[in-house]
């Protein structure tokens, strides 16, 4: 009961619009979609075919979106009711910073309730197949390769790397100046300027 009364209040939320903002010089592929209402898109912004963006999105300048990438898309939250499985209603919003790379394929998920924020801050990369989880937070200069995962709720620390294939679990904190080894399983939080690897993933100077 409680999660349908909370999908319907930020559903009654979300009917608020505003006409979307285009800064100069954008070039848009003709097989993207963009939602019509509460997008504000920087100017120089490259969106490429097949990506979707979603409502209370915002790009900043000279941001590249990749093809096939999705952008403040409702997130996987499911919850049971009178015996069926439902999607709860995520109507927050998602910021991509300035000069940010976002892959092929990738999704930045929209956050959950109308005031929480997934966040790609300035100068960050992410490859292909990354998918970043709802009401996550990463910092400046941050590089995320090829298939891996953020959950919701963590935060990722600026001048981090996390490489191929990694998993960062619901609500940690990698602290700044960070590297996450390809295929870590990281269930706890990571000390900044930290080395990290394996699966469940430990600093390596716990293993010298």
């Amino acid at each position: 009961m409680y999660f349908e009364l909370v999908n319907e209040y930020e559903t009654e939320l979300s009917e608020h619009k505003t006409p979307n903002v285009w800064g100069e010089n954008c070039r848009v592929g003709k097989l993207a979609s963009v939602a019509g209402n509460n997008v504000n898109i920087g100017n120089n912004v490259i969106i490429e075919d097949f990506v979707q963006i979603g409502e209370n999105v915002s790009i900043g300048d000279n941001t590249i979106i990749r093809a096939g990438a999705k952008i403040g898309v409702q997130a996987f939250n499911i919850y049971q009711y009178n015996g069926q499985s439902k999607q709860l209603y995520h109507g927050g919003k998602t910021i991509v910073g300035q000069n940010v790379l976002v892959g092929q394929n990738t999704v930045i998920e929209q956050a959950l309730y109308h005031y929480g924020v997934t966040e790609v801050r300035d100068n960050c990369a992410l490859d292909a197949n990354v998918l970043i989880g709802h009401n996550s937070a990463l910092e400046e200069n941050i590089e995320v390769t090829a298939g891996a995962c953020i959950a919701g709720y963590a935060r990722i620390g600026k001048n981090s790397v996390i490489r191929l294939g990694a998993l960062i679990g619901n609500g940690l904190t990698v602290g700044e100046n960070s590297h996450i080894g390809m295929g870590s399983v990281v269930m706890r939080d990571v000390k900044p300027n930290s080395r990290t690897i394996g699966n469940p993933a430990c600093d390596l100077k716990n293993l010298e």
